[in-house]
């Protein structure tokens, strides 16, 4: 059965190549705008994997960790947290509760990488 994941990213562009990349892949992927829709899209989809932007509108990634991992039909969701922000961003994070962090620009090769490494971890 194919990864579901939920791509989370104000930037279109940025969804859109994430998307592309997981997808071709063979992964199953949706998205999401900002993490207000994402919380919504959780409820409904139960992605394995969230790939979140930290600063977004409405709600930041960092904040979507947050309450991701405060429910129990969540908290076990990998959240990996692609930023192009400060380095301040990893250990805030690493605090929320991601399990990943990447800088943008993000290399295909880490991006897939990091959430197959940390999807099989989960499912020991």
């Amino acid at each position: 059965m194919a990864p579901r994941i939920l791509v989370v990213d104000d930037t279109p562009d940025v969804r859109q190549i994430h998307r592309r990349l997981l997808d071709g892949s063979g992964m199953e992927v949706f998205t999401a705008e900002n993490a207000i829709q994402a919380l919504i899209a959780v409820r409904h989809a139960a992605p394995d994997v969230v790939v979140t932007d930290v600063d977004m509108p409405v709600m930041d990634g960092l904040d979507l960790c947050r309450e991701l991992r405060a429910n129990a039909t969540t908290r076990d969701v990998v959240v990996v947290v692609v930023t192009g922000g400060a380095p301040d961003h990893a250990e805030a994070a690493l605090d929320a509760g991601c399990d990943a962090i990447l800088g943008k620009p993000c290399s295909r090769t880490l991006l897939l990488a990091t959430i197959r490494r940390l999807l099989h971890r989960r499912r020991r």
